[in-house]
């Protein structure tokens, strides 16, 4: 099914070209969330790039470590290049920022959307 599907794909390179804008635009939203973090923590010295930059290696990283979510490799990789710009005071709140944004609110949402909801019955009124 993938060979056959992707056999398909092959040849249809407006829909390439739809998928890479898309997947673009989906991943300079995702790497810029560590800026507008630090941008609520008032700090305005790190440029959009560095941080997008940053928060790529850091998902490379905690992607090699075997947990859920990479947790606890995410962690001390994003302290490991966001404190060379971070006070540790800063550094700590927008660590707790950061992961509650791209890991925790997404397990949340998710969970909410996967609660079955009853759904009432239409009664056909015989008429």
């Amino acid at each position: 099914s993938f060979h056959e599907e992707s056999v398909r794909f092959s040849g249809n390179t407006r829909l390439i070209w739809e998928c890479v804008f898309y997947t673009t635009v989906q991943l300079v939203f995702y790497l810029s969330i560590p800026y507008f973090v630090l941008l609520s923590l008032e700090v305005t010295d790190v440029s959009l790039m560095t941080t997008m930059t940053y928060h790529a290696f850091v998902m490379k990283l905690s992607s090699a470590i075997p947990t859920p979510g990479g947790t606890g490799g995410a962690e001390y990789s994003f302290t490991s290049f966001f404190e060379m710009v971070l006070s540790p005071e800063k550094l700590v709140m927008g660590l707790i920022l950061w992961r509650l944004i791209t890991y925790y609110s997404c397990t949340i949402f998710g969970a909410i959307v996967m609660i079955p909801l009853k759904r009432k019955k239409s009664k056909n009124k015989p008429g």
